[in-house]
């Protein structure tokens, strides 16, 4: 009986233990990403073009490939597929609203253009484990 009880917790906590890595990994992404906003014009000149594509491309070839990570941690049993393609999906996310406009989404301060990603990442993740149950 006790020895169930510590599979199951020692589960729960692996998996708290990989969101909280790929959340906080996620949240360097974007303090990076605030900081690549801090200056636009060489963000501008070295995100123009990515290995050829178009800069409009980029986020949503990172969305399907997220998805499709996602789809595919649904139907197995690990999570790591599910996290990172959430973190994708969040990431794409952060590159639209920073090729729209960063200050265009800065509603109250400049800190809310970070929340919305991070808002997709967790809204996906606790999709995922509902629908892993």
């Amino acid at each position: 009986m006790a020895g169930r009880e510590s599979r199951f917790m020692a589960n729960i906590r692996n998996k708290l233990w990989s969101i909280l890595i790929i959340g906080v990994l996620l949240v360097g992404a974007f303090v990076l990403l605030r900081y690549v906003i801090m200056s636009p014009d060489k963000a501008r000149a070295g995100y123009s073009t990515i290995a050829g594509l178009p800069g409009w491309a980029t986020p949503i070839i990172m969305s399907l490939i997220g998805a499709g990570l996602f789809w595919v941690g649904l139907r197995i049993r690990s999570d790591w597929p599910e996290l990172i393609g959430s973190g994708l999906i969040a990431g794409a996310v952060g590159v639209t609203e920073m090729k729209i406009g960063w200050h265009k989404f800065a509603i109250g301060s400049s800190f809310t253009p970070i929340l919305i990603p991070a808002a997709v990442f967790v809204v996906l993740v606790i999709v995922g484990q509902i629908r892993s149950r």
